[in-house]
């Protein structure tokens, strides 16, 4: 933060001073990161042994330097949406394949007809007959 006038305030010079008017202090930070970039202002503060790290959306976690270097993103490719990166677990075992992922999460219907096949044991009379009557299906009703 440089030498902030306002840190050198005689309330702060205490402890105690600084936790009865944290509100003025969190104030002064706040005006100070009010314009920064959160990753440069990140990197600044851990260049300073200060611990940082930018608070980010789910759809931004890929973007960050220390996920991607441990390799906790796999690029996963479905039908639909295309490829994306999909988290893992935050471990690797060395009896466990590189891929977490055997395949992409399965589309509106991709498995109905298998599933009512082998478990419920209907034929292809009654699996046309749901169709028919809007009970199965592989597309939301009404796209």
């Amino acid at each position: 933060m440089g030498d902030p006038s306002w840190a050198h305030d005689a309330a702060f010079a205490s402890a105690a001073g600084r936790r009865r008017h944290h509100d003025r202090i969190d104030a002064g930070i706040a005006a100070w990161c009010a314009d920064a970039d959160a990753g440069a202002l990140a990197e600044l503060l851990a260049s300073q042994g200060i611990a940082a790290a930018p608070v980010l959306s789910a759809a931004r976690l890929p973007d960050n330097p220390q996920l991607r270097a441990r390799g906790f993103f796999e690029a996963v490719e479905h039908a639909v949406v295309g490829t994306h990166a999909q988290p893992t677990l935050p471990l690797r075992l060395a009896a466990h394949p590189a891929s977490w992922y055997a395949r992409p999460a399965p589309t509106l219907g991709e498995h109905t007809e298998e599933i009512l096949r082998s478990v419920l044991g209907l034929d292809d009379d009654e699996l046309a007959r749901l169709r028919a009557a809007g009970i199965i299906g592989e597309r939301p009703v009404g796209l």
